[in-house]
């Protein structure tokens, strides 16, 4: 069975016609979407920023999407998934106004040797807070992981407030309705919008949002977009309108996997110094293998693949068999999960759904070159792995 296993997921390599197509199809963000984070009274040049900052006695907030000579790649589409993120979050919005003087920029050769915003060390994106008078308070960089309560916290530290609220509610709301459309997978459609039903413009916006990305989560990609679409269409003019925008169009930081809405420990909300990762210690290792099984959980698609990596270095034409790369990964974790006795009732579920994915080979691009031995070197490795631990399963499943 194993020998045969793993011929299966080799069997097409020596009948692909090679296809080296290097083409990298990036589709720009659309009218909507590229509105995201746009309403933030954003300054663009370093020397009015802190003139405004002097004039009013602020703390300048200096978004950095870039630097000079960087070498990072996607640099659009990372300042996208910030801007439909963080600057997009309903909950961050008056804090951001209120409190700073808010710069959009990427700094030049000078301006990064004054300031210390060197390659490597300082990692886009990220930002850096200035005193009124222009000297520098603190900066993060190294910022992978989006969480609304991370953010506000180190907003709140530079103003020299304590963080009211742990969750990750990216709405101005915490309470029952809101928990409910985020989380809750027992709601009917019926009482979804009922709830949606509640309170201003702002409310029903930000529960159209919430109840989106718990479906996205839930595995109902059809559900997501179509409240997704609901607040484009409603609130055109709504900040989330413009996020909502990114997400269906692939842009935004929930589809790419970066933003996440749970709840985190206090200790979580602390500066690691090491962007937005947490300090050693905050979760043991049991925690840190159950959050794992339920962020791959939460991002598996319907058809059973993980699907948010838009690496494309070999070109466009294969992100397909990237993904199925990538797949064979998440679905290796899952595997070393419930070999350590990790318990979700979601984990079976998600391993036959993993496998069906893995060896249907329609989901390969057979005549691409520059990615197609990923797609079968790491199917092989994660169904041999999978023959150690499941042996009986194939069967079964």
């Amino acid at each position: 069975m194993r020998v045969l296993l793993l011929l299966l997921a080799s069997s097409t390599l020596a009948a692909a016609a090679p296809q080296n197509s290097s083409k990298r199809i990036r589709i720009p963000p659309g009218e909507v979407a590229q509105r995201a984070g746009q309403h933030l009274p954003w300054h663009t040049d370093l020397e009015t920023a802190l003139a405004a900052a002097k004039e009013q006695e602020r703390p300048l907030l200096w978004y950095v999407p870039t630097l000079a000579g960087s070498f990072m790649d996607r640099k659009p589409e990372i300042d996208r998934a910030q801007l439909a993120g963080p600057y997009s979050w309903p909950r961050l919005q008056g804090l951001l106004e209120e409190s700073f003087v808010l710069l959009r920029h990427a700094p030049d050769r000078d301006e990064c040797k004054a300031y210390g915003i060197e390659r490597y060390s300082f990692v886009e994106p990220g930002f850096l807070v200035l005193d009124a008078a222009g000297a520098e308070v603190t900066r993060q960089s190294e910022l992978t992981t989006l969480h609304p309560a991370w953010y506000e916290a180190r907003l709140l530290e530079m103003v020299g407030r304590e963080p009211e609220r742990t969750d990750g509610l990216p709405t101005l709301r915490f309470d029952q309705a809101a928990v409910r459309l985020l989380r809750d997978p027992e709601l009917t459609t019926e009482e979804r919008e009922e709830l949606l039903a509640e309170g201003d413009a702002d409310a029903r916006a930000e529960g159209l949002h919430l109840a989106a990305a718990g479906c996205f989560w839930r595995g109902d990609e059809d559900g997501a977009r179509e409240l997704w679409t609901r607040l484009v269409d409603a609130y055109p003019e709504h900040p989330l309108a413009a996020k909502a925008a990114m997400e269906l169009e692939g842009h935004g930081g929930l589809v790419r996997g970066q933003e996440v809405y749970d709840t985190l420990p206090p200790e979580a909300l602390v500066a690691s110094g090491a962007g937005s990762r947490c300090a050693p210690g905050v979760y043991d290792l049991a925690a840190a293998w159950k959050r794992g099984v339920a962020y791959l959980l939460a991002m598996q698609r319907e058809d059973g693949g993980w699907k948010d990596s838009i690496y494309d270095f070999g070109g466009t034409d294969g992100l397909p068999n990237v993904q199925v790369a990538v797949s064979a990964i998440a679905a290796r974790g899952l595997l070393e999960a419930r070999a350590r006795g990790a318990e979700d009732p979601g984990l079976d579920p998600a391993l036959r759904r993993a496998l069906g994915f893995l060896l249907d080979e329609g989901n390969l691009n057979l005549q691409d070159s520059d990615e197609l031995i990923w797609a079968y070197t790491y199917r092989a490795q994660t169904l041999s792995r999978w023959l150690e631990l499941l042996p009986d399963h194939y069967v079964h499943w």
